[in-house]
């Protein structure tokens, strides 16, 4: 059966008949029924918008008249000019209640099966024999005014300019005398005095003349989190007041007197809402997706884009804004498995309105509007904004209201008059798990990118075979000391010579390698900052390199033209002459900070002789006192013994492997601080401490309010009472595969090495754990509840060689005793002449299969060896091509009995 909207302390009910009827809750006994107004005496349409803000759903509201008894909605007809459609399933409407009706693409709440139109109509309530209850005819709509009665139910209707109640009853509220003024979500780089991090914020304005007490007002976010203002804080006349949102939990660490929220606001867009303390709402903004390090806010009656954020002061000026001739829709992915996505490019030098423009993927006259970008949203000057085509618009602005199509289509943005901006015909073809875009973007040139070429957000780029970025020192002490190395891991030399090395904040193409730049086969190769050739828009010292940025060699053509082929790296927190590289244990594109820097000479010996550097092989990462040592995901107890209070608990172990006590948060020296972050966050905050050799767990629920989870996990798995439980982390670890850090709080370099001798707070982390669900990493054998438990605490955490499943043991540092664990490693692997050599650790009497594929995403292993385990090490040796890339893996298939 399918059912409507339901009433709180009611049951559906049926009778001999078959028909459903609303009644009294009677479980186990005879149905019994509840007595409910009629439609034609009791309905009435209440308020209704037609023409919404872009982004916005139009809706229709009606109310129940009878103040005593509920209604039956069942038979009701929704009228368009004559043309009547029904309700498709049975609900009712509550006493004296409201109900807003949204249209049917509007998941979970759509189900009006029509579009009002803005230009006008005629709108009809019926009943099942056709009786009409309400109509109401209007003309032309004002974009964001609904149309409502005063009273509710019988009165005339008039608009509500911003003040549309959908579910709720009509109010002519007074102007508020204290309004949201100006609004910073996506602050990456701004960084205020007195003041540690880079903070969102909103500034509220007091337009009165008089002084305004702020105490127990709330801003609510996406009609869910609220925080209140605490009691005593006034507002003068004409003055601001700003409330900080700091997801880094930085400003705390200071002597910011503010007032400071734990987490950040949605750069993707959001609804925020200003209310009394009895919540009467005073204001509110729906914004879309924000431009980094620039923020919106009012001029005169119209919110802008502002070219500069200006907190606690007036509005500065508009932005000046590109023109949407500029946008191309650069990159997408879709059709197969995962998620898909849709990539615009702005290529452009100023920022770009995208608010009211339409993106759609059907052609046709009717669906040029599919999808209406979100009110105040913008792009950044040769910026990238990405759309998540799942069909769930709800979830956000940067949701689309439609999915690609693995049969090819039509993909295109349209203007706000209708006109094509950019179209793409996407083809049936696809890279499964890659994309297809434009080269370089927002040209015309079209190709297909593979799984480690896809570019979400970033540069398009395809890789260079045989050429990568090795290893980066970004923060010396001694200036023009940065250098970065590159590897030639192919056959033949490569001549480098006037590629160009940037970021994609800044400039793709800030500097040029001087001529003779050649990377022999095999070899390594240093480029030293003192030899890079500035361009003529930025010098050396200027080079500001943010933490969200990668870093980008690109190649050049003989003409000075980029062809789209690059190498890159992301960039890392690292503290003064500390280097970061590739790890080559670990993913494609996993780099990490060096226990030491293998350039091959020492910064600290002197700038020249650093400048004598050669390169050399990397060493292991480094590693923190503390480590990930366990994670449960998701326990699912139901085909268990387990108790069901266990059912979906999550925790995280933290080990500290060190000889030393490790303080992770201290309340008098809050200078100190541990945290996980990544697809869960948690910060530490009262005083925290772990001696060496402990552990403590944190869960995904709150220890304090529900103890009894945590005794069930001392009686399942033997969690020790001795060990600290701490919680709840926000988020939840993915099945499918999920990122986790675990960073610690120091002071770093200011603006990655620039301010020389300039230091702040940031976090770095001190080890990581990206788990998946494919072929690189190890499953269960069996049915059951398995946790990931880490094999050797000293060793680094982001190799799925380094994991293995178990049962759970929150508190104890158990050893992985699974077969398929404990044999077949792949202990060792060096490049010898002719090929490359493994290292296979085995268990008596197991079959081993060592296989090698040069591309994940092809989903093809060819067999290179069965062996049969002795207890000890085998080697295996791969006559091998030269590739850029070759993946191992090894299956134990049985054990072989002795007879």
């Amino acid at each position: 059966m399918t059912f409507g909207h339901q009433l709180f302390d009611y049951s559906l009910n049926r009778d001999d008949h078959g028909e459903w009827f609303l009644g009294e809750p009677s479980p186990a006994q005879k149905n019994r029924a509840t007595a409910t107004a009629s439609l034609v005496d009791s309905l009435r349409i209440n308020e209704f918008m037609a023409n919404p803000l872009a982004g916005e759903p139009d809706w229709l509201e009606v109310v129940n008249l009878n103040d005593a008894l509920p209604v039956d909605l069942s038979g009701l007809h929704f009228a368009l000019d004559g043309y009547a459609v029904g309700l498709s399933s049975p609900g009712f409407l509550e006493a004296g209640g409201y109900r807003a009706f949204y249209p049917v693409n509007i998941p979970r709440r759509g189900s009006l099966r029509f579009k009002i139109p803005s230009a006008g109509a005629e709108l009809g309530l019926l009943d099942s024999q056709g009786n009409l209850l309400d109509k109401i005819s209007f003309g032309l709509q004002i974009e964001g005014t609904s149309l409502g009665r005063l009273p509710n139910g019988i009165g005339g209707f008039q608009q509500f300019s911003e003040q549309a109640t959908p579910g709720q009853k009509n109010v002519i509220q007074e102007s508020s005398s204290i309004v949201i003024n100006e609004i910073m979500a996506r602050n990456q780089t701004v960084i205020y005095p007195g003041m540690a991090g880079t903070p969102d914020w909103i500034e509220l304005f007091n337009k009165t003349d008089g002084l305004i007490d702020l105490s127990g007002m709330r801003l609510r976010l996406d009609g869910g989190d609220e925080w209140v203002l605490p009691d005593g804080i006034y507002l003068e006349g004409h003055d601001h007041f700003i409330v900080w949102f700091d997801g880094d939990d930085l400003i705390r660490r200071g002597e910011f007197p503010g007032i400071v929220v734990d987490r950040s606001l949605p750069p993707s867009g959001a609804s925020i809402e200003l209310l009394t303390a009895e919540g009467r709402q005073l204001d509110q903004l729906r914004f879309g997706i924000q431009v980094i390090d620039q923020t919106i806010g009012r001029k005169g009656n119209q919110w802008q884009l502002l070219a500069e954020g200006t907190p606690g002061k007036v509005n500065g000026n508009a932005a000046l804004l590109g023109s949407t001739d500029d946008l191309r829709i650069n990159e997408w992915s879709g059709g197969g498995e995962g998620d898909d996505w849709l990539e615009l490019y702005q290529r452009g030098n100023q920022p770009v309105d995208i608010s009211a423009l339409y993106l759609t993927d059907d052609p046709s006259l009717a669906g040029k509007t599919k999808h209406a970008i979100a009110n105040l949203s913008f792009v950044g000057p040769k910026s990238w904004v990405v759309f998540r085509a799942d069909g769930e618009p709800q979830r956000g602005s940067d949701h689309l209201n439609f999915r690609l199509s693995s049969k090819g289509e039509t993909l295109r943005i349209y203007s706000d008059s209708l006109n094509v901006i950019d179209e793409i015909l996407v083809a049936e073809s696809f890279v499964q798990g890659g994309s297809n875009g434009r080269l370089p973007d927002g040209e015309d040139r079209l190709v297909s990118f593979d799984v480690v070429e896809t570019s979400k957000g970033i540069p398009n780029h395809t890789q260079i075979e045989g050429l990568q970025i090795n290893e980066l020192l970004l923060t010396p002490r001694t200036p023009s000391g940065r250098a970065i190395e590159v590897l030639n891991f192919g056959a033949n030399p490569v001549d480098i010579s006037g590629w160009a090395i940037g970021s994609e904040r800044s400039s793709l193409d800030a500097f040029r390698l001087p001529a003779g730049t050649v990377v022999g086969p095999g070899q390594f190769h240093v480029l030293h900052e003192a030899f890079w050739l500035p361009s003529d828009i930025i010098r050396s010292r200027d080079w500001q390199i943010s933490l969200t940025e990668r870093i980008y060699i690109s190649e050049i053509d003989s003409q000075g033209i980029p062809t789209g082929r690059r190498l890159s790296a992301p960039v890392l927190p690292t503290h003064w002459n500390e280097s970061f590289g590739k790890f080559d244990l670990s993913h494609v594109d996993e780099f990490a900070r060096l226990q030491s820097a293998t350039f091959g000479k020492s910064l600290t010996e002197s700038l020249e002789t650093f400048q004598l550097s050669a390169g050399g092989q990397n060493v292991i990462p480094s590693m923190g006192p503390l480590v990930i040592s366990e994670l449960l995901i998701d326990t699912k107890t139901g085909a268990t013994l387990l108790p069901s209070i266990l059912d979906g608990v999550e925790f995280i172990e933290v080990y500290n492997r060190s000889n030393e006590s490790v303080i992770l948060s201290d309340t008098v020296r809050n200078l100190r601080g541990w945290r996980l972050a990544g697809g869960v966050s948690y910060h530490f905050k009262s005083d925290v401490e772990l001696e060496p050799g402990q552990v403590l767990l944190v869960v995904n629920y709150d220890p304090s309010k529900e103890p009894m989870i945590t005794g069930a996990l001392q009686q399942s798995w033997g969690l020790p009472l001795m060990v600290s439980v701490y919680g709840p982390f926000k988020g939840r670890l993915d099945n499918g595969g999920d990122l986790v850090r675990l960073q610690e709080l120091v002071m770093l370099p200011n603006s990655m090495g620039l301010e020389h001798n300039a230091e702040s707070l940031g976090w770095v982390d001190e080890d990581r754990i990206e788990y998946a669900s494919d072929v690189s990493w190890v499953t269960p054998l069996q049915s059951g509840v398995f946790s990931l438990h880490r094999l050797d605490q000293d060793s680094y955490g982001n190799v799925s060689l380094n994991w293995g499943f178990n049962s759970p043991s929150p508190g104890q540092l158990s050893e992985v005793t699974h077969p398929k664990q404990n044999s077949g490693f792949i202990q060792g692997l060096s490049l010898v002449e002719g090929g490359i050599v493994l290292e296979i650790a085995t268990q008596v009497g197991v079959r081993y299969t060592v296989q090698h594929t040069d591309a994940l995403n092809r989903g093809h292993w060819n067999d290179l060896r069965t062996l049969t385990g002795t207890g000890d090490s085998d080697v295996v040796f791969d006559a091998s091509p030269y590739q850029d890339t070759r993946f191992y893996r090894v299956i134990a298939e049985q054990s072989i009995s002795p007879d």
